[in-house]
């Protein structure tokens, strides 16, 4: 299937996800679905196989593209993220936000680039060690999304939609912690 859903309107494409998924089950029959949109190959995928300039960026299930993206490429385009670039120095990550405390799983060696990978939901606002200001809020019905400036660098986070108050140009702290980031190694 070629992108199927493309002409579709919201509602609709996902009646249709819901349909096609429910085929899928019963059959059993492998289908290859062809789409750009990331949330639908999130939604429907057993596997996924993400192309970046005619090559393959990383197979895996929804959840280990969205959990443990093996490349940049992967972080940025599967879901939302707040990408840190720098250089591993002494342990850490060295940005434009400060040194970041590297995750667990990462064993780079010093001197090295890479980048931490920080998902929405794994922000927490209004505590923390790092302080920016709102740029812009998106409702979205269950929750907003938050993006703010901090250190030159775009930082996205998820919030409730009920009982959050956030206005564009406040400053506000935010944080994570270092097992709810992930260390992408440069290419």
């Amino acid at each position: 299937m070629d992108e199927p859903f493309g002409a579709l309107d919201a509602k609709l494409r996902e009646t249709m996800q819901v349909e096609i998924k429910r085929i899928h089950r019963e059959t059993g029959t492998t289908m290859i679905f062809v789409t750009h949109d990331q949330e639908e190959a999130l939604a429907l995928s057993d596997r996924i196989c993400l192309m970046e300039d005619g090559r393959i960026a990383q197979i895996g299930t929804p959840s280990e593209m969205y959990d443990q993206p093996q490349n940049r490429f992967t972080a940025d385009f599967i879901g939302r993220s707040t990408i840190l670039d720098g250089t591993v120095r002494n342990g850490a990550l060295e940005t434009t936000l400060g040194a970041l405390a590297l995750p667990e799983q990462a064993d780079p060696v010093d001197g090295s680039r890479g980048c931490i990978v920080v998902r929405p939901e794994d922000i927490r606002l209004g505590q923390g060690d790092y302080t920016g200001t709102i740029t812009e809020t998106v409702f979205n019905g269950a929750e907003q999304r938050v993006m703010i400036s901090a250190g030159g660098v775009d930082v996205t986070a998820t919030a409730p939609a009920r009982g959050s108050a956030f206005a564009v140009g406040q400053d506000i702290s935010f944080g994570w912690t270092a097992a709810d980031a992930r260390f992408v190694p440069n290419d």
